[in-house]
């Protein structure tokens, strides 16, 4: 893989407006989530993850159908699809936690999310010069105690039977710490060789059940 062309390609893309707008559209979302939360209702994990995934859906659709900040939408049903530039981005919980690495964190999701990396896989095989990855997950972790944690952009790798089991390239949107929020510079991991993972191109409906962490 071509770091270096994936890095500009990413950086040209991905401009400050668009990564401020997709925190702040992830940050809404989690906040409504738990403002609706209600344990007394009987609401679990289960349910917070299920509104969340309905929330930040909802959010990017919108977001696409704006064609805001540039980002038009790519696919509505049976899981939704961002378009920016030449990229293609979905969004997915990773964890409950920001304390996790994003490293060893990834979608419980075996529908769509696998697929990304699918993609990738496919794009790569047009050379490791010119072959880049195309798709990216926005990489939510949180809860309902504390809202969202940690925002990535991430580039699936490889997928492990029906699951995402690594990243090529993420970077760092948001991370809330121990004293507060921060922002942190971008984790830019050194390419990996890998094993291709088999292509799987037909497209299974979505299972938001298992959306989230």
């Amino acid at each position: 893989m071509n770091v270096e062309l994936l890095e500009a390609e990413y950086r040209a893309q991905f401009t400050p407006e668009r990564r401020s707008e997709l925190l702040e559209q992830t940050l809404e979302a989690y906040d409504r989530a738990r403002d609706h939360y209600s344990a007394e209702d009987g609401a679990d994990r289960q349910t917070f993850s299920f509104t969340l995934y309905k929330y930040i859906r909802h959010r990017l659709v919108k977001l696409g159908l704006a064609k805001a900040f540039g980002m038009d939408l790519r696919q509505e049903h049976p899981m939704v699809r961002l378009g920016v530039g030449p990229f293609i981005l979905a969004a997915y919980s990773c964890g409950p936690s920001g304390e996790q690495l994003i490293s060893e964190s990834f979608p419980l999701n075996e529908g769509g999310a696998p697929q990304m990396a699918d993609l990738n896989a496919f794009e790569m095989e047009l050379g490791d010069v010119v072959g880049i990855p195309r798709a990216l997950v926005l990489a939510h972790l949180g809860n309902v105690e504390n809202g969202l944690e940690a925002l990535y952009l991430a580039f699936p790798e490889s997928r492990a039977g029906n699951r995402i089991a690594s990243w090529s390239y993420t970077d760092t949107l948001y991370h809330r710490g121990e004293g507060g929020v921060s922002s942190l510079p971008p984790d830019l991991p050194p390419p990996t060789l890998i094993e291709r993972a088999p292509l799987t191109l037909k497209f299974p409906a979505e299972r938001p059940g298992i959306t989230a962490a």
